[in-house]
């Protein structure tokens, strides 16, 4: 008898060998321009800053047991201090070397981009919304919350995609079951993920909380991230699109006192943003 889906989800989470995809335009050019040598590490954060896996995993790597004591550090400039411009280069090398991915299943490499997509988006929106709404001492968080929100569905479609590959199970991955599995599962095997790797508590409880009904109306992170992520929704920029979203309508604009010209800014923001990440997917450009 098959083992049951959460099952292999669970063992895979607390698997050492579990990896997470490297989107593969991003881990061409480190591989290029970590090669090359010449580079700044300023240019180092922005090309980890562009794919989620590479940011959760040398964020991991410097909230590692051998800093255990230490404060947890939380955004990626930090890391690349505790670590070292070279540690961190290194890594970049391994992880891309391991985890650049193509799946063999094009609906997962489908899902996968849309995911990425998202995730960028998300990441940039909240960046700008929140030097707008006059938090930019928030800016850099607001970036990695937005990053690292459905990390979740990233893991998740490893796992399936993995499943899929392996002779002990014979599944029909239709598109139906894996919007199933990643819409009930995302928040909380992404929470857990973080949760593992010893991440911030801010970036997991953004993971867990992004899409329940009640939330703490005086966490200003968390109020961006749902704002954004609801934009993105009505504009289709990701896995669900509900063109009849309102956002002055919603808790999340009523309580973090964004008007319907903030909200308007914030629309035509993440259309730019959009062709932007266009241009990163097809490497006509690597900065954002």
């Amino acid at each position: 008898m098959p083992k049951p889906l959460l099952q292999i989800v669970a063992e895979k989470l607390n698997s050492d060998d579990l990896q997470l995809p490297v989107f593969n335009p991003v881990a061409l050019r480190a591989r290029e321009m970590i090669g090359q040598g010449v580079y700044q590490e300023s240019t180092l954060v922005k090309m980890i800053m562009i794919d989620q896996s590479l940011t959760c995993q040398i964020l991991r790597e410097a909230n590692s047991g051998f800093f255990s004591g230490l404060r947890r550090v939380s955004t990626l400039e930090e890391a690349l201090t505790r670590l070292g411009r070279n540690r961190v280069a290194v890594l970049i090398l391994a992880l891309i070397e391991k985890n650049t991915y193509i799946s063999p299943n094009a609906r997962i490499n489908d899902f996968m981009l849309e995911l990425w997509r998202h995730s960028l988006t998300c990441a940039m929106a909240s960046r700008w919304l929140a030097q707008k709404a006059d938090y930019p001492g928030m800016a850099n968080e607001a970036f990695l919350a937005g990053l690292l929100h459905d990390i979740g569905k990233l893991f998740l479609l490893r796992v399936l995609d993995e499943i899929v590959a392996s002779d002990e199970i014979q599944i029909d991955l239709s598109g139906d079951l894996i919007k199933e599995v990643l819409q009930t599962q995302h928040t909380i095997q992404g929470f857990n993920l973080l949760s593992r790797w010893n991440l911030p508590e801010r970036y997991c409880h953004v993971v867990r909380d992004h899409h329940e009904d009640n939330f703490d109306a005086t966490d200003v992170l968390m109020i961006m991230l749902r704002l954004v992520n609801l934009a993105c929704e009505k504009m289709g920029v990701g896995l669900i699109h509900d063109p009849t979203i309102m956002l002055p309508n919603t808790n999340e604009a009523h309580v973090g006192g964004f008007n319907e010209v903030m909200l308007a800014e914030l629309e035509i923001r993440i259309e730019r943003i959009v062709q932007l990440t266009e241009r990163v997917r097809t490497a006509q450009s690597m900065t954002f």
